[in-house]
């Protein structure tokens, strides 16, 4: 009478540490959220463009969103900028000289 116990203990474990190594990849992914350096220096980039309605993902603000989610922004594993995917605008665009920038 002891065994059917023991098969739905098993079951049980089985059944835990597949939900656990399931969410795993997903909760870890979740906690790498952008440097804070690499969200300055995107915040600068959208600043010295002009066209800001491209960029309206790009809020240094909204903290709780990691800016590796943000629209033309691609990101690394340990959550470091690693690309800019601007190939996906669709109409030529002009950044500001430095010399514009500091006037602003």
């Amino acid at each position: 009478m002891d065994t059917p116990h023991r098969g739905a203990s098993f079951l049980s474990v089985l059944l835990l540490f597949l939900l656990v190594s399931c969410s795993l990849p997903s909760l870890i992914s979740a906690s790498s959220f952008c440097n804070p350096s690499d969200r300055r220096a995107l915040w600068k980039i959208k600043k010295s463009l002009n066209i800001p309605h491209y960029f309206d993902s790009w809020n240094p603000w909204k903290l709780s969103i990691d800016c590796c989610r943000w629209h033309y922004v691609d990101c690394n594993t340990a959550g470091r900028v690693t690309q800019l995917s601007f190939y996906t605008i669709h109409r030529p665009f002009h950044t500001r000289r430095p010399s514009e920038t500091s006037r602003t």
